[in-house]
């Protein structure tokens, strides 16, 4: 389950009310809640991810409800997307709320509210791929983020994906050792920008994303 802020059919009426959750023109996705013209735009980018996402082995093999919300409960008030694990289901904030809400330092603070919106949806349908890997550990939060993370980027635009991470200075390259549990809650922003720079720094970068996917790559160790 992603609990951290991150340091997305047919004629459309603007401002028409959804009146019931609607099966995209991709049949994977179902949307829920906001208005017809935020329906369409979760439509599109969510299909635009899952082709982008599985070029690089991310792979998609059920259908997944996304929900459109205005807040989250309180036990999730810090989250701009959240993936329900075992539920098969994402709630994201509606794009005004989302860009009213996200943190504006750290390595996504150059993107552009629309490409961040699309951003976090990616990142939480790479939630929903790793969700059916079996983890060898008491839980693979880690190697999740890591995926999730690297993919977020990955689905950027060209142009947008060159700015980030660009206000975040590390104090080493990346490596795998630096890829823990600590990092990931204490720095979330420079968790992200060290997943992106190692997952990129891989002679075949979707190569091994792919070996991620399979369950043959972890970053969760078990504690001492």
């Amino acid at each position: 389950m992603n609990l951290l802020r991150n340091t997305a059919i047919g004629l459309c009426v603007a401002g028409q009310l959804a009146a019931e959750p609607f099966t995209c023109a991709d049949p994977m996705f179902e949307v829920d809640g906001g208005d017809v013209a935020t329906q369409t735009r979760v439509c599109t980018a969510a299909s635009d991810a899952r082709k982008s996402l599985k070029q690089c082995g991310v792979s998609l093999d059920r259908n997944i409800e996304i929900e459109i919300v205005k807040a989250f409960d309180a036990q999730y008030n810090a989250c701009l997307g959240l993936y329900h694990c075992g539920e098969d289901r994402i709630e994201i904030l509606a794009p005004a709320e989302l860009s009213a809400a996200r943190d504006r330092d750290g390595p996504f603070e150059l993107i552009s509210d629309d490409a961040y919106w699309d951003s976090i949806l990616a990142h939480e349908l790479t939630h929903a791929a790793y969700d059916t890997i079996e983890c060898p550990f008491s839980n693979c939060i880690v190697t999740s983020e890591y995926a999730s993370y690297a993919m977020q980027v990955f689905s950027m635009p060209e142009d947008q994906r060159d700015l980030f991470g660009q206000t975040v200075t590390l104090r080493s390259k990346p490596s795998y050792d630096a890829i823990t549990e600590v990092m990931l809650f204490l720095a979330p922003g420079h968790f992200a920008k060290i997943a992106w720079l190692h997952f990129q720094d891989r002679e075949q970068p979707c190569g091994y994303m792919r070996m991620v996917m399979e369950g043959q790559i972890f970053f969760d160790r078990e504690p001492l």
